[in-house]
């Protein structure tokens, strides 16, 4: 188990605050469960979950990748944009 947004950032670059940083097992997908699934294990991971959810690191990478979203989007935009004018040129 892990973060697919902690995954898909890989670092949190010019966002990252003294003493915070993401963790390498949410990254790679190493968090696991017991191999015995009783209530205990289950709600020890749940705790885990709640907390990365709420950790620090993972906020500023859920904001790294909304960013880098954006800016695809502005991307591709302005790609179509030049596209668009090179045509009528033509």
């Amino acid at each position: 188990m892990g973060c697919l947004v902690c995954s898909s950032v890989n670092s949190i670059g010019i966002n990252k605050e003294q003493g915070v940083s993401l963790s390498r097992e949410w990254m790679n997908f190493e968090i696991q469960v017991s191999a015995h699934e009783s209530r205990t294990s289950l709600s020890v991971l749940r705790n885990k979950v709640r907390k990365h959810a709420l950790s620090k690191a993972h906020a500023q990478a859920v904001k790294v990748a909304e960013e880098q979203k954006e800016a695809a989007i502005e991307n591709a935009m302005e790609t179509m944009t030049e596209s668009y004018m090179k045509k009528e040129e033509n």
